[in-house]
């Protein structure tokens, strides 16, 4: 079964060079991870950032180690990585990458049914 999380990544122009760079080298899962296994890819058209996101992922794994490394080798304010895992209290982020195009952010709700 596995657990899994939604995950979303934002970087920077300069940074997602750097990735591409790095993903030309590899192939497999992490490969599979950046240009497969996403479910939405989004480049803004003014700064050239890119949104990578994961609605259903399991972020664990040697292509996530990978990730998590790469993103260690930035500059804090070049991303902002977000994972939301099925617990509600799991919830991991990375970056400062405050004035992303794309306005990643976690957020909650509390709802309920109203009756009479």
């Amino acid at each position: 079964m596995g657990y899994y999380s939604k995950a979303g990544l934002v970087l920077t122009k300069e940074a997602n060079i750097k990735l591409q760079k790095e993903l030309e080298e590899i192939s497999g899962d992490v490969y599979e991870l950046f240009n497969e296994w996403r479910d939405k890819f989004l480049t803004d058209e003014k700064t050239e950032a890119v949104l990578y996101y994961w609605e259903y992922m399991k972020w664990y794994g040697d292509e996530c180690d990978w990730a998590n490394d790469f993103l260690g080798k930035l500059e804090i304010d070049q991303y902002l990585f977000i994972r939301l895992g099925e617990d509600f209290e799991d919830i991991e982020e990375n970056g400062v990458f405050e004035d992303n195009p794309f306005d990643l952010r976690a957020t909650s709700k509390l709802e309920f049914n109203g009756g009479n």
